[in-house]
């Protein structure tokens, strides 16, 4: 029978969603001088910052952000970046929390934890890579 390989790492085994966990202090195992990278962060938008970016005639084209429950980013009434669902909004509630959008719980939590740098990638805002009209998708990225 071959032995099983796997890339999962055992730290990260049952730890569970972001809401229920606390930040950890740093490994005190690590070599003098290591610099702690965390690479895969997700930061969330959370003001409605595209309507003010947008030129005034296309500003009704403008995607919006808006709180209800969660963090929601995209068209009210129409596509969003979550879909609307029970599902959908029960996972973004235990998803946003605070240190997702507050940098200054974010900054609290990486120094607990011993992380010096990291590499942040927008959460909902990915959504929009697809969008239709390229006009309104260079808007959305500047």
């Amino acid at each position: 029978m071959s032995e099983l390989i796997t890339l999962a790492n055992p730290v990260m085994a049952d730890i569970g969603p972001s809401l229920d966990r606390v930040a950890q202090p740093a490994n005190p195992n690590l070599p003098a001088g290591s610099i702690v990278v965390s690479t895969d962060t997700h930061w969330e938008v959370t003001e409605d910052i595209f309507v003010e970016a947008f030129p005034r005639d296309m500003k009704d084209q403008a995607p919006r952000v808006w709180f209800d429950k969660y963090w929601h980013m995209g068209f009210p009434g129409a596509a969003q970046a979550i879909k609307v669902s029970e599902i959908a909004e029960r996972a973004a509630i235990r998803s946003f929390t605070p240190g997702v959008a507050d940098m200054a719980v974010r900054k609290a939590h990486l120094a607990t934890e011993g992380v010096a740098q990291e590499i942040v990638y927008p959460q909902s805002l990915l959504f929009f890579v697809g969008h239709q009209d390229r006009k309104v998708q260079e808007l959305i990225w500047r």
